[in-house]
């Protein structure tokens, strides 16, 4: 199976350089990503590419799953990375606490901050099924040296408040990952921050408006935008003037 999904997966990556040769080179690197970003290839192109491609009808759902395993740690093209994402997101609601063991494997390879929101909608799902099993592993991310961890370990909790309509954390968790990280010294590990903050706001408005008072001074700049997008103008305001004194 392995010589296949070698074989697969160079027939993949040659695939994707002949459809980038139809889009503009990238000419600057948005994602501040390590791998190689082909080409500005449309997200809907990109979502739709693997349909066009032999070899998936040939295999089961389990095979499926584990040739994009396989080409996620395998591939140093960005846009094979984004691929197994959007295959991972399209089976999010098969997936269970059993299968953890190996999703929680991917974000070693994160480097850039799109695939890191990818797996975040994926974990938050998987976090909101059994928060309690997943809390170790949250928890060893949230004092990792990885910086891609610290960051799943806020916004792999939520992602996007809208979706998670039960079990959410509360708020002392939420609360204690913050402090945790609010001095962090990681550009997307701030901007995760003022994410999580945003999103903790539309479930718990009082208790997050009193922490953000008590953390204003301390706030990154790159977390405060988000942080403070859902504020009223009033205490937007007051915040900001907490900030500046």
């Amino acid at each position: 199976m392995r010589q296949n999904q070698r074989a697969y997966l160079a027939l993949l990556e040659d695939s994707l350089r002949r459809l980038a040769k139809s889009y503009p080179a990238p000419l600057l690197n948005y994602y501040n990503t390590g791998y190689l970003k082909l080409a500005e290839i449309p997200t809907p192109i990109l979502r739709a590419f693997p349909k066009s491609f032999d070899f998936q009808s040939t295999l089961n759902q389990r095979e499926l799953r584990e040739f994009w395993f396989f080409s996620w740690h395998e591939s140093e093209i960005f846009e094979v990375l984004s691929l197994a994402l959007y295959f991972f997101e399209k089976e999010m609601s098969q997936y269970t606490l059993k299968d953890w063991h190996w999703l929680k494997k991917l974000v070693n390879k994160v480097d850039n901050w799109a695939h890191s929101d990818g797996l975040s909608k994926i974990y938050a799902h998987l976090y909101q099924q059994g928060k309690e099993q997943l809390e170790t592993t949250y928890e060893e991310w949230n004092n990792s040296k990885n910086p891609w961890q610290r960051r799943q370990s806020l916004v792999g909790m939520l992602y996007y408040s809208n979706l998670r309509k039960k079990n959410v954390p509360p708020f002392f968790i939420f609360k204690r990952r913050i402090m945790a990280l609010l001095m962090d010294d990681h550009f997307y590990v701030r901007k995760g921050l003022g994410w999580t903050l945003r999103e903790m706001y539309n479930i718990y408005p009082e208790e997050t408006y009193r922490l953000l008072l008590k953390i204003a001074k301390k706030l990154p700049a790159e977390g405060w935008q988000a942080a403070s997008e859902k504020l009223s103008v009033k205490d937007k305001k007051r915040l900001i003037q907490v900030r500046r004194s």
